[in-house]
C-alpha cells in the first residue's frame, strides 16, 4: 500500500512549496495522509485547490482497485488536510 499509493502520492504533493509538512500512517487497505501548510500562508484557497488538482493527477495513475480519493480539508489552528482511502 505504502509504495503503490502513499508515497506517489507524497511525491506528487511534495512539489507544492506551501507545504511545510506531510506525514501518513498506511495500514493494509487503508492510508491517510496529512498535510500541514505553512505558517505564513494566507490564501489558503488556492492551494488547497493545487492539492486538490495535484491528488486528481495521481488518482488516474493509482492501481487497479484503489478506492477513489477522500480529500477533507480541517482547521486546526494551522491549515491541515486530512485524506484518506482504501
Amino acid at each position: 500500500m505504502e509504495a503503490l499509493i502513499t508515497e506517489r502520492i507524497e511525491n506528487e504533493l511534495q512539489e507544492i512549496a506551501e507545504i511545510k509538512r506531510i506525514s501518513s500512517n498506511s495500514q493494509t487497505g487503508i492510508s491517510n495522509i496529512r498535510v500541514q501548510l505553512g505558517d505564513a500562508i494566507t490564501e489558503v484557497d488556492s492551494v488547497w485547490s493545487r492539492i486538490s488538482d495535484k491528488l486528481a493527477h495521481v488518482e488516474d495513475e493509482l492501481p487497479d482497485g484503489a478506492s477513489a480519493l477522500d480529500l477533507s480539508i480541517t482547521t486546526t489552528g494551522a491549515e491541515t488536510l486530512l485524506l484518506g482511502f482504501t
